[in-house]
């Protein structure tokens, strides 16, 4: 009997168990991509990795014989078997990371985008943008004490790229038992960029700007 074949056994067990293990442990994984903690799933398939490989040193003999290695045959199968057992734990940790890539399990956010060149402040660095938060509503608060002492605060908000359409043909009024009609075609006239301002003393909202381009100037022109 060739000592591969007294193998297959105990490398088929391995498989089971490294398939076993690595799908416990691809949920485990995948949480921890989400964790930044990818080192321990990895970990805890070493760990175990290295248990099953010892255990296999250790009783290789008596699983040699119990799957029906002779005394002939059984020095080549301890020898072709110490050299499976080495890629035991290799098995076993590549399994772990296997599956949750290839089955889809990762964490993976694919309706949630980020900006790549310029990170969230709110993300990257939530107590800095808390203070901001809190030194503009404290603004907004004090905008009738400064409005009487002579501060004009005002809030900004702009549309930028706002397309100038008119209809091509005019639009028809209703009659008694017909509905208004109009047609979907437009003619283009450019694009404007509109600037809002709402003054926050007042509650009012002043005179928005309408220009073709928004710098920083048509903003202080306003």
């Amino acid at each position: 009997m060739p000592p591969g074949i007294l193998q297959a056994p105990i490398a088929t067990i391995t498989i089971a168990i490294a398939t076993l293990f690595g799908d416990g442990l691809a949920a485990f994984f995948s949480l921890s991509l989400g964790k930044k903690g990818l080192g321990t799933s990895i970990m805890f398939g070493s760990v175990f990795g290295i248990i099953w490989t010892i255990l296999a040193f250790v009783f290789l003999k008596p699983l040699c014989l119990i799957f029906g290695a002779t005394e002939n045959i059984l020095p080549y199968a301890l020898d072709y078997g110490r050299i499976i057992v080495i890629g035991f734990t290799f098995q076993i940790v590549g399994n772990t990371i296997h599956q949750p890539f290839f089955k889809n399990e990762v964490d993976l956010h694919a309706h949630k985008i980020r900006y790549r060149l310029h990170s969230s402040e709110e993300t990257e660095s939530p107590e800095a943008f808390a203070d901001k938060v809190n030194q503009i509503c404290s603004l907004y608060q004090s905008a009738r004490k400064q409005s009487r002492e002579g501060a004009h605060i005002v809030s900004t908000n702009e549309m930028t790229g706002v397309q100038a359409l008119e209809h091509k043909y005019p639009d028809k009024l209703p009659f008694p038992g017909q509905c208004a009609k109009m047609e979907f075609e437009y003619i283009r006239h450019g694009t404007t960029s509109l600037i809002e301002f709402f003054d926050d003393a007042t509650g009012r909202m002043e005179m928005p700007y309408l220009n073709s381009t928004r710098t920083e100037e048509d903003l202080w022109k306003r």
